[in-house]
């Protein structure tokens, strides 16, 4: 979540990590594994509902389908 969400910028110049506390509120306390499935799912269906000639359906297709 630190590489998503990037580093927080201290003075012009200067920046440090973001803390647990404030990943925690910027992600409103949810289960950070629980959130990537539902976002993964959400993709998955996304690209069940593209048409066959699309090179990504062929490549979802053919890595889990073969």
């Amino acid at each position: 979540m630190r590489r998503i969400l990037g580093p927080t910028q201290k003075t012009i110049g200067e920046w440090r990590q973001k803390t647990n506390e404030e990943l925690e509120n910027l992600i409103n306390h949810e289960n950070v594994v629980r959130h990537i499935k539902s976002k993964r799912l959400s993709w998955v269906g996304h690209v069940e509902r593209m048409p066959d000639g699309r090179v990504v359906k062929s490549i979802y297709i053919y890595i889990y389908f073969y």
